[in-house]
């Protein structure tokens, strides 16, 4: 019976800790034989509406594992607004040994209003090749709290350039040909979390949440299945009448 009832409040806080928060990435899919495309990375941290009032979110920390074989990420100089992907930034990077990219950092906004805390930025090469990358705006105090969607949680580039959000280069040929159709590469999630005050607002924690999204897959157009299903059904007719 105790058993029971441990497993049912860790259950119910599994709900609530899933229902706090989440980060939304894009997705994307096109057809066979798409060239690379660049799409606006635009990551979202989410409050859902049900979310209670307290404790408030102090900020958080976006973390995924990329292969930039399949999807890259450009980024500006938040000083000089020179663009440098993912895969150059770690092209020379030791496995294991954090790169710090503070020079591409800047918070984004929280309802319209800059994201406070403080910033950081970095990244790690895998033995297998995969980078994990990581942005984080945590606000070290509760006078300066982002308790509302944060979009886009990540802006680069120059206060010239209005700090444009960075780019995901999505490699479609490449995911086509490892890959396949209807069979995407998914960005995977890293230990993302927030940080946010409890009750007392004297007192800070951190909640693991979501990465939605991240999902790219090379699917033919409906026009095409409509041509392939009509000559599929074509010969299954000519079969039919040659038996006969």
């Amino acid at each position: 019976m105790r058993l029971n009832k441990i497993l049912a409040i860790a259950a119910l806080s599994a709900i609530a800790i899933s229902a706090f928060a989440q980060f939304d990435i894009p997705s994307a899919q096109a057809n066979p034989g798409a060239a690379d495309q660049r799409i606006p990375f635009r990551i979202v941290m989410n409050v859902p509406a049900d979310a209670p009032d307290s404790p408030v979110n102090g900020g958080g920390s976006f973390g995924i594992i990329i292969d930039t074989s399949y999807v890259d990420i450009e980024f500006r100089d938040i000083l000089t607004g020179d663009t440098r992907t993912l895969s150059d930034l770690m092209a020379n990077a030791q496995v294991g040994v954090i790169q710090n990219l503070r020079d591409y950092a800047f918070p984004g906004l929280s309802n319209n209003t800059p994201l406070v805390g403080a910033a950081a930025m970095g990244a790690v090469r895998q033995a297998d090749g995969t980078i994990r990358f990581k942005a984080s705006f945590l606000a070290t105090s509760v006078a300066f709290s982002n308790p509302d969607i944060a979009d886009p949680f990540l802006r680069t580039g120059t206060a010239a350039q209005r700090r444009p959000v960075p780019y995901l280069i999505v490699k479609w040929s490449a995911i086509e040909r490892d890959f396949g159709r209807f069979n995407p590469y998914t960005i995977q999630n890293d230990g993302s979390f927030v940080l946010i005050y409890r009750d007392d607002l004297r007192n800070w924690r951190t909640r693991q949440v979501d990465v939605n999204g991240g999902s790219f897959e090379v699917v033919p157009e409906p026009a095409s299945m409509i041509a392939l299903g009509s000559g599929l059904v074509g010969l299954l007719a000519l079969r039919r009448r040659r038996a006969n």
